[in-house]
């Protein structure tokens, strides 16, 4: 379980959150963005190890419940939509799949998901566009 010590634990956006295992959330990609049913997924070396796994996401409210996505599941689109949150104020914390850790501005994440497919956010292995 990892925590980002600025995502309260006593607030009600953690305390009604569904899940609520982690401040970050991993990156779609990881089961081709629903296109894998039954838990399938690619192997670790099979991503560029620069491409992004985890990020700390926006965390909403829908309808009384809080989470990171309207479907309460542990894994997001690297879209405007889903995407990094603003806990940090101009930015977000963000995990490589080679296990960097680092910084990202919110105009590089944006930059990086309009216009780098196949990038480091739309990292699908076997795609030609990341997706």
């Amino acid at each position: 379980m990892y925590n980002c010590p600025l995502d309260r634990t006593n607030a009600v956006s953690w305390v009604k959150r569904v899940p609520r295992l982690s401040s970050y959330i991993m990156s779609g990609a990881v089961c081709a963005f629903g296109r894998f049913d039954n838990g399938r997924t690619f192997k670790l070396g099979a991503f560029n190890p620069a491409a992004y796994v985890m990020w700390e996401p926006e965390i909403q409210n829908f309808g009384g419940v809080w989470g990171s996505n309207g479907g309460f599941d542990a894994s997001q689109f690297p879209d405007r939509g889903e995407g990094i949150g603003h806990r940090h104020k101009k930015g977000a914390v963000i995990t490589g799949f080679s296990a960097h850790v680092h910084f990202i501005k919110y105009e590089d994440f944006d930059r990086e998901q309009k216009y780098n497919k196949p990038g480091l956010l739309w990292c699908v292995p076997d795609s030609k566009t990341g997706e």
